[in-house]
């Protein structure tokens, strides 16, 4: 059985996907305490509510396992997801697999060297102009294991800004054996 670990970065913040979590009780608490380390400019409360607004947003794909808020552009809350499932080993390319489940349009996908993974892509993503969506979204392989991690946005200067922060989180991410 694997676990999900992934290594604290300074560009990305732990968004709890449901509560308890750790020492919160609740969301309240959560986004209290979180906006308590901000400087009080005046915006600690706006973003506190930011921050539980964020909490209660289900994400993009059923099965997350983590949810991590991009600090980059706190005036602009953008939030990555990460997803582990099994079967990376019987997909041949993982290219197939770009734009699965979210309706999108490929734009474009590389293959990418990714410390930690047998193989891996990055794909950007689109929406049309009903939903004017572009994705940053990241597949690997990991012992066997596919992980993706993916950031939505409806801006695309936020993507190309957020992209290099997006592939360290990917990096970030490692399934850990655990006993069963």
């Amino acid at each position: 059985m694997n676990a999900l670990s992934i290594e604290a970065l300074e560009s990305w913040l732990p968004v709890p996907l449901a509560f308890p979590e750790g020492p919160w009780p609740d969301v309240e608490e959560w986004a209290a305490q979180i906006g308590d380390v901000l400087p009080d400019d005046g915006g600690r409360a706006s973003f506190a509510a930011a921050l539980r607004e964020l909490q209660a947003v289900a994400p993009p794909l059923p099965g997350a396992q983590a949810r991590l808020l991009w600090l980059g552009d706190l005036a602009r809350p953008h939030v990555a997801h990460v997803y582990v499932s099994p079967g990376a080993s019987e997909v041949d390319d993982l290219v197939a697999l770009a734009d699965a489940g979210l309706g999108l349009l490929v734009q474009t996908v590389s293959r990418t060297e990714v410390e930690g993974y047998d193989r891996s892509v990055l794909a950007v993503l689109i929406g049309d102009e009903q939903d004017p969506v572009v994705c940053g979204r990241f597949l690997g392989d990991q012992a066997g294991m596919m992980v993706v991690v993916d950031l939505l946005t409806h801006e695309p200067g936020v993507l190309a800004l957020a992209l290099d922060d997006l592939r360290d989180l990917f990096a970030a991410v490692r399934l850990v054996s655990t006993p069963s």
